[in-house]
C-alpha cells in the first residue's frame, strides 16, 4: 500500500501569469488561490503551482494528466473555445484499457493529458 494518498500539486513554468490564469480558468474552470510568489490554481482536489520563468522549456514527454468525468462535455467545450489538440492528434481510445485520452498544451507549451476512465 502506498504511503501517499494523493498528489497535492504539480509545478509548471509560466512566462505570463495573467495569460496562464485566464487560460486555465477558461479551459478547466480553475479557481485561483491567492499567493504572493506564484500563481496557484485549484483543479478539483489538486493544485497547479505556476512559477515565473522567462523562457519556459519542456521535454516532449513531460506532462501531467487530469481526469475528465464528462468526456463529451469537455470535448465540446474545447471545440467551442478553439483549444487545439497537441500536434493535431485527435482524441482517442486506448486499445489496451478502453480509456479515452487527448493531449493539449497550455500557453507556455506544458503538455496536458486529458483522460476519461470508463
Amino acid at each position: 500500500m502506498s504511503r501517499v494518498s494523493a498528489i497535492h500539486h504539480i509545478n509548471v513554468p509560466t512566462s505570463d501569469r495573467e495569460r496562464t490564469r485566464e487560460w486555465y480558468q477558461k479551459v478547466f474552470d480553475a479557481e485561483v488561490k491567492e499567493h504572493p510568489r506564484q500563481l496557484e490554481l485549484q483543479l478539483g482536489a489538486s493544485e497547479i503551482h505556476c512559477h515565473d520563468t522567462q523562457n519556459p522549456t519542456f521535454l516532449q514527454t513531460n506532462h501531467f494528466a487530469v481526469e475528465i468525468p464528462d468526456w463529451e462535455g469537455m470535448m465540446a467545450h474545447l471545440a467551442a473555445i478553439q483549444v487545439p489538440f497537441d500536434g493535431g492528434r485527435q482524441p482517442g481510445v486506448r486499445d489496451y484499457d478502453g480509456h479515452s485520452y487527448a493531449y493539449i498544451r497550455d500557453p507556455d507549451g506544458n503538455l496536458i493529458e486529458l483522460i476519461h476512465h470508463v
